[in-house]
């Protein structure tokens, strides 16, 4: 009994290690421009620049691409994705704020 508690205890200690977190896009509609994967670690910053953890950006292709985060900690996470189609960093949207 005591060695099945001491097995357990450092089971339960053991360190979280990072890991490959692998994200598929799927419906993107052209191959123009790239698809922009995004990491939030908290709600408050989520969808923003200054709230982003990590981002992947892959060239764009009719269907799904994948998106591959390496050394990603233990965690919750948010993820954002968008098609920036034209290619210019940014979330377009028209003075509605409506995605363009």
């Amino acid at each position: 009994m005591f060695r099945m508690a001491v097995f357990v205890l450092s089971f339960v200690a053991a360190p979280a290690v990072a890991a490959e977190l692998r994200v598929t896009v799927d419906g993107v509609h052209s191959g123009a421009g790239e698809v922009r994967v995004a990491l939030y670690r908290s709600a408050a910053g989520f969808a923003t620049a200054e709230g982003r953890f990590l981002e992947v950006i892959v060239p764009a292709r009719p269907g799904a691409v994948d998106a591959v985060f390496a050394d990603v900690p233990p965690g919750t996470y948010g993820l954002a994705s968008f098609h920036d189609e034209n290619g210019n960093g940014a979330f377009d949207s028209d003075f509605l704020g409506i995605p363009e």
